[in-house]
């Protein structure tokens, strides 16, 4: 419906669009009016006589755009058909069919969904439009494997951008994500310098790396050893104690590695 009025290649065209009906109107009662639309549709007597006998809240009109000399767009009706699934619900049915990793899919619904909102300045809308965003940033991250710490430390820069709930948590647990899959990477490899400029990002980017441990010897580290993704995502008042550990880790592999050259 929105893109009626923005996108002037649509003039000359049979379309079908779908809205908010808001009022039937007309000295004959041969138009109707779109809730939030500029454009006057114009019923052709087969619409007015297959129009709904109970008014309508939504409505998918078929018809052609055409422009006056005025510069005013009408739409020529031949069919009008009722709409009994609302906004919500038709987003809900499209959600229902993407698959959670369809990245494009996800953020594709929340362009439509989030130009719609803005369209009829409906909050719910928008709310819905930011959840399909999220969906589409988890699918995006779920996407990386530990070849793509970068892909991932990029992706985390753009949490708050994306709308993400906790953005800067979750852009502290990307980037020790990422920086952990270099970390394990380099283990497997032999590092070199590339110790020193993990310990120095890790420095850089985590914010307890430089934080002495203050637990009295709580912390899991035992578990954060043997699943550190995973234990740093569970256990997020422990996250100072863990970035301090990776920190510390790449040092200790740093001066291996230097004592060896």
């Amino acid at each position: 419906m929105h893109e009626l009025e923005s996108r002037s290649d649509l003039v000359g065209h049979r379309l079908t669009v779908e809205g908010r009906f808001s009022a039937r109107v007309g000295q004959n009662r041969d138009q109707i009016r779109l809730q939030s639309s500029k454009v006057e549709f114009d019923l052709s007597p087969e619409a007015m006589r297959s129009f709904p006998s109970s008014l309508p809240r939504f409505v998918r009109v078929t018809g052609t755009l055409t422009k006056q000399t005025d510069g005013k767009l009408v739409m020529r009706v031949s069919e009008v058909e009722k709409i009994t699934a609302t906004d919500e619900e038709r987003y809900a049915e499209v959600a229902g069919r993407i698959l959670p990793g369809d990245q494009r899919a996800w953020y594709a619904l929340a362009e439509r969904t989030k130009a719609l909102a803005d369209f009829y300045r409906d909050t719910a809308l928008r709310e819905l439009a930011q959840e399909a965003r999220v969906r589409g940033f988890r699918a995006e991250e779920a996407a990386l494997r530990p070849p793509h710490a970068d892909e991932l430390l990029a992706l985390a820069e753009r949490a708050a951008e994306r709308g993400v709930p906790n953005a800067a948590a979750e852009t502290r647990r990307m980037r020790h994500k990422a920086l952990r899959w270099t970390y394990d990477a380099l283990a497997r490899t032999g590092g070199g310098d590339d110790w020193r400029r993990l310990a120095d990002r890790i420095a850089q980017l985590l914010p307890g790396a430089k934080t002495p441990r203050a637990d009295g010897g709580n912390t899991p580290l035992a578990a954060y050893t043997a699943d550190p993704i995973s234990t740093y995502e569970r256990e997020p008042a422990a996250r100072d104690a863990f970035d301090r550990y990776l920190w510390v880790s790449a040092n200790a592999e740093r001066l291996a590695s230097e004592a060896k050259a």
